[in-house]
């Protein structure tokens, strides 16, 4: 499979990024049908369906992104100045 891969992408990128966002898009209709019908937090669901798709597997260099499994990380999905500030005030109040 890893070959048909590699051939892909050396003769049709846009056919592999086609491909890709289509499973993103079906990532996030299934998240925003959970989120309608309460089976998960509201959330923005196409920036979850994002991290989802990117954390699925090891990326075509076959190399894991160490953010999503090292337990001393997070990531945080807000507006820079919005999440900045609110980081900011939950660190003057520990």
């Amino acid at each position: 499979m890893h070959d048909i891969v590699l051939v892909a992408m050396e003769n049709n990128w846009a056919a592999i990024e086609a491909h890709t966002e289509m499973i993103r898009k079906v990532l996030e209709v299934i998240l925003r049908d959970g989120i309608a019908n309460g089976e998960f937090e509201a959330a923005d669901a196409h920036e979850t369906s994002v991290v989802i798709k990117r954390s699925m597997g090891k990326g075509y260099a076959g190399i894991d992104n160490e953010l999503y499994v090292n337990p001393k990380t997070g990531m945080l999905f807000a507006d820079a100045k919005a999440g900045l500030e609110a980081l900011t005030q939950a660190v003057k109040a520990l």
